[in-house]
């Protein structure tokens, strides 16, 4: 709170102590008074204003709240989510637009609906988190289900659908959040499995499907950039973003999103769910190898865009290991692994998978374990790995604009991050 510098006139005119005749030395006590009242109103503000630069600092490493399995509170899950990512240290927070897989309560048939008129999705927009990303599908206007439409390619009507439901959500949210230092990015889940029926990576896309999920994508992508152009806004960022999911067959050359779409859709960023890429190596030197030569493969396929952040395009929005399949201690050491991998490469983010687990095996019916908090409600070893990189970051990051004057470059942090005791293998 930031108070009137004129508050201590107010006392002085008010309180019977000053106006007294004979206050004798009170007079030069309260004029030091004043002083002092002022440098700490002064200081205090100053104090609020590097907290608030350093809470906006992109601090990478993230995770994400989808279709969680378990919860604790009678808050909705994904208040309850959110708040548990808030407390980690973490600022980014991304989620799904998807009404029913959220949770969600009401009628909302469109995108901006769900932004909009949920109460649990408004409380989770307004708090303090900096950098938020949306799986947003166009919805059914009779059923609210997200509709993957473009599947066998894209009609003009549905075209014109995707377009109104990005362009209302987008303005929205320049509106809404104009002020704030908010980034939205918009996008989609793992792109290519839209393309290979039954997951099925051997057998050919069929071609509608490649056309469609192009037009869908341009679509969008245009939806973006005219409501920034259309929407009076300031001090708030909106990108789009396409996901994509199939590294290894992109580099044999064979058709997928990476090859086949994105070179022509060219969008503001690429997440790629990067599990085919980063769950096989099985040390930090094939990490090393295997996830920077699928980066710098899915980078080539951009081209130069004007308007956007230096550096590269393509994010990290989902890697992990269940721990049914591991050790919390093998999730950190990989974890590391794919953090300095992906901060050497310059990866604005990289997304672990997920806050609470959200996948149950069909057989023995357990919790697969794709966590930071169990569902016994207890914080595993990463939990607290990434909870120390957080403390560590806002420490770095005082330290060094106390001794610069300012905040450093993405690529600063990038490097000196490396060398947190958080991050060491």
């Amino acid at each position: 709170m930031i108070y009137s510098l004129n508050q201590a006139q107010i006392i002085e005119n008010t309180d019977p102590i000053f106006k007294s005749p004979h206050r004798g030395d009170l007079g030069g006590l309260h004029n030091l008074m004043k002083k002092l009242f002022i440098l700490t109103v002064l200081l205090s503000t100053i104090s609020l204003c590097k907290a608030e630069d350093i809470n906006k600092f992109n601090y990478i490493i993230g995770t994400q709240t989808i279709g969680p399995k378990y919860q604790f509170t009678n808050e909705s899950m994904l208040i309850e989510t959110a708040r548990q990512i808030r407390a980690m240290g973490s600022n980014i927070l991304k989620i799904t637009l998807d009404s029913k897989q959220q949770n969600l309560s009401g009628e909302l048939k469109t995108l901006k609906d769900v932004v909009q008129k949920d109460t649990s999705m408004q409380k989770v927009l307004s708090m303090d988190f900096s950098y938020y990303f949306f799986w947003a599908y166009e919805l059914s206007s009779k059923t609210g289900k997200p509709v993957n439409s473009f599947i066998d390619g894209l009609t003009d009507a549905e075209a014109d659908d995707a377009y109104k439901q990005m362009y209302d959500l987008s303005c929205y949210l320049l509106t809404k959040f104009s002020g704030t230092g908010k980034a939205f990015y918009l996008g989609n889940w793992e792109g290519d499995w839209h393309l290979f029926r039954n997951y099925n990576i051997k057998q050919e896309p069929d071609p509608a499907a490649i056309t469609g999920m192009t037009r869908w994508l341009q679509v969008r992508q245009k939806a973006v950039d005219d409501a920034k152009r259309d929407t009076n806004h300031k001090n708030v960022q909106l990108y789009f973003y396409v996901e994509l999911n199939q590294s290894a067959i992109a580099m044999e050359g064979k058709t997928c999103v990476a090859n086949s779409i994105l070179p022509t859709v060219n969008p503001d960023f690429v997440s790629f769910s990067s599990y085919d890429a980063t769950n096989p190596p099985k040390s930090y030197e094939e990490m090393q190898s295997t996830l920077t030569k699928a980066l710098n493969h899915i980078e080539s396929k951009l081209q130069k865009k004007a308007g956007l952040p230096d550096g590269k395009r393509v994010f990290i929005g989902e890697f992990g290991w269940p721990e049914i399949k591991t050790t919390q201690t093998l999730q950190v050491t990989k974890t590391k692994w794919v953090a300095r991998t992906a901060m050497v490469y310059g990866c604005p983010f990289v997304l672990w998978w997920e806050m609470y687990n959200n996948e149950i095996d069909a057989k023995t019916n357990q919790q697969i374990g794709y966590w930071l908090i169990t569902d016994k409600n207890e914080k595993t070893q990463l939990y607290f790995v990434l909870q120390a990189f957080y403390k560590e970051s806002r420490e770095y990051l005082k330290q060094f604009k106390n001794k610069n004057k300012k905040l450093p470059s993405q690529q600063q942090y990038h490097k000196d991050a490396l060398e947190f005791e958080s991050l060491k293998l």
